[in-house]
């Protein structure tokens, strides 16, 4: 398997990455695996991320096969960004990473090199390791531990993959490698989905029979940034209307949370994925789950039409509705964990 050497494209999607960016091209760039074309991506950013990015290209470039650069004039959302990087792509592997994280030297070629050994295996993942914001060996964080979900067990299909990650999300974005033939199959991210890019793409590959394959390597560098410390109270609120009060952090992106205060009791991304759910998920629960879910996720999008103000008062009836419902639904997502 010497000779598999298959093109990469390393997709970096940014938006206002300036502090960070230098330092995801600088780990593509140190790659031990050669084969690889640099994409980015961009989504509007009004710092000077573009500027550092074209700069750092035009010094690097002749490390890569190609380099292109998205650059558009407007922010269009996440999912809009990550199909705007896989157009300009021409490898056989995509592998998208963002703007803030990073990779260890050796992650592509420890990919390709089981890629090789499994010709049968289009999605491969794996661990991630934290970082508190900056990506020193100081500033590292307690071990994630991937291989203990039940997603990442030998023999489990990718229908039961499908099942799980309906319900929980143990799947981590800057560790997945895709072969470009599974887009080819399921499409490209769903743009309707604007603020929520992630785990519908994961549902529609699994949906469509496509095992994501689990390699136990340290994979990426995740950076757990302070102002992403200062939304941990919001993201365990929402965590806890979904009935995912364990779930990985990155199950709510950062960038997704920086929203301003809303008037309605709801945040938009929380609005977002219970109707995505309500209108694309339910028939696939068992019949009494998907009653309960139905309850869940319709009373989301009723309080969101009513316009029911954002008050202590609407909270304590809102959550005290949800409560024997949630008790329910966090019983049946601790089975997939």
């Amino acid at each position: 398997m010497n000779d598999f050497k298959p093109l990469v494209s390393a997709i970096v999607v940014t938006y206002n990455c300036a502090k960070y960016v230098v330092e995801t091209l600088d780990s593509i760039k140190s790659q031990t695996y050669k084969n690889i074309e640099l994409i980015v991506s961009d989504d509007g950013s009004n710092d000077n991320t573009v500027a550092l990015i074209e700069e750092w290209i035009e010094e690097n470039k002749m490390r890569f096969t190609r380099c292109e650069i998205s650059k558009p004039a407007v922010n269009t959302g996440t999912s809009a960004n990550y199909n705007r990087g896989l157009r300009l792509a021409r490898g056989e592997w995509i592998k998208f990473i963002a703007g803030d994280d990073a990779l260890f030297p050796d992650t592509i070629e420890e990919y390709i090199k089981y890629a090789g050994l499994h010709p049968s295996v289009q999605v491969i993942h794996s661990n991630v390791v934290k970082y508190f914001n900056e990506l020193a060996e100081a500033n590292r964080m307690n071990p994630v531990d991937s291989k203990i979900y039940k997603i990442n067990r030998d023999g489990v299909t990718a229908q039961e993959q499908f099942q799980i990650l309906l319900r929980v999300c143990n799947i981590w974005t800057p560790t997945v490698m895709i072969k470009r033939g599974v887009f080819d199959v399921v499409g490209d991210f769903d743009e309707d989905n604007h603020l929520w890019e992630d785990r519908p793409m994961w549902v529609k590959i699994t949906a469509a029979g496509i095992r994501f394959e689990y390699l136990d390597i340290q994979g990426a560098k995740y950076r757990v940034r302070t102002d992403s410390i200062q939304l941990r109270t919001k993201k365990k609120k929402i965590l806890r209307f979904l009935g995912l009060a364990k779930a990985p952090e990155k199950n709510i992106p950062d960038s997704l949370l920086k929203q301003k205060p809303s008037k309605k009791i709801y945040p938009g991304f929380f609005i977002q994925i219970n109707r995505v759910s309500y209108r694309k998920y339910l028939k696939h629960f068992p019949f009494f789950e998907r009653q309960i879910r139905r309850m869940l996720y319709g009373q989301v999008l009723l309080v969101d039409k009513l316009n029911i103000p954002n008050n202590a008062f609407s909270r304590f009836f809102v959550e005290l509705f949800r409560a024997p419902f949630n008790v329910y639904v966090k019983r049946v997502n601790k089975k997939y964990w």
